[in-house]
């Protein structure tokens, strides 16, 4: 069963939601990737084997972006329309707060440049190399820089996606809380 917290700021629900991301009702989804757009391992891996033959040869046809880009590729089987992979990571696992910031505000930048209403951004640190508890407020602070810097925001739905109830839990606090003042 799906569980979730929301709160809007100027029409947008900003809806913590526990569930998998893969699945979660948006028109565009979020995977965090690495700069060779690898989907053998993690969770680029489970977006290949949900998104299927379609999804696979799609993110093939994308040129290597670079650290901090978001790039756009059709979702294949998912129920998205879009998947929107957030290159955090090059040849070494390595992450920094900094990418994390550029990507998340990329990733709604992006939808916002191209009409898209509803994204669901995952809870980002790369397998916990960033802390939930830091990687939930740089997400909290993104949505709201860009809801600030955004005069008409074409969002009106931004989930955040979280795999398990400590992740819930931490995101209900650091990023509901954050929002709210």
């Amino acid at each position: 069963t799906e569980s979730n917290v929301s709160i809007r700021i100027k029409g947008i629900e900003i809806a913590i939601v526990l569930c998998d991301i893969m699945q979660a009702a948006a028109q565009a989804i979020v995977c965090e990737a690495n700069n060779h757009l690898n989907l053998d391992s993690g969770m680029p891996a489970l977006f290949k084997q949900k998104g299927g033959r379609a999804f696979e040869e799609a993110v093939k046809q994308v040129k290597p972006p670079k650290i901090g880009d978001v790039v756009v590729t059709p979702a294949g089987a998912l129920p998205a329309q879009h998947v929107y992979h957030a290159v955090t990571t090059g040849l070494t696992d390595e992450v920094s707060e900094s990418t994390l910031r550029k990507v998340i505000y990329g990733s709604l930048n992006t939808a916002q440049n191209n009409n898209v209403t509803s994204i669901s951004l995952p809870v980002f640190g790369r397998s916990g190399q960033i802390p939930y508890e830091v990687a939930s407020k740089l997400t909290a602070q993104e949505i709201f820089r860009y809801i600030q810097a955004t005069p008409k925001p074409v969002i009106s739905k931004i989930n955040i996606a979280c795999y398990d109830n400590d992740v819930f839990n931490v995101c209900i606090k650091n990023i509901c809380e954050y929002l709210s003042h």
